[in-house]
């Protein structure tokens, strides 16, 4: 199952009954009986970070890719994913992107096509 198919289970257990103003998965201990749309809101929402949805983060500037770890992985503004490879010279090498050779291309923070989303922070540098 796709995570967009998983999201969509949590959000059809978890539908608001206006006429009875209670969520539909019963669980009158989170909700409680009679709440109101805006207390149903933030329990879906508690239900959806709960099954692992996280907002992707955006990095905007050269220093924010610089405070990524090692290994961490980031999709640029133009399309192409870089990894941090941890060289201090040139960090970032593409994975979409080839040189001549057929190998990564490799390019300094300041390089890099921003905004960019961070696909995985990487381990501690």
């Amino acid at each position: 199952m796709s995570a967009r198919e998983e999201l969509s289970v949590v959000l059809r257990e978890h539908r608001y009954d206006r006429v009875r103003a209670v969520c539909e998965c019963s669980d009158e201990v989170q909700v409680g009986l009679n709440c109101d749309a805006e207390t149903h809101e933030q329990h879906a929402a508690s239900i959806i970070l709960a099954a692992g949805y996280s907002k992707p983060r955006t990095i905007t500037t050269a220093e924010e890719l610089d405070a990524l770890g090692w290994k961490a992985t980031v999709l640029d503004a133009n399309g192409c994913v870089w990894v941090n490879d941890g060289d201090t010279l040139d960090e970032w090498a593409s994975l979409s992107e080839r040189n001549l050779q057929g190998g990564p291309i490799w390019r300094g923070s300041a390089d890099i096509a921003l905004p960019a989303t961070v696909l995985h922070e990487g381990e501690a540098k």
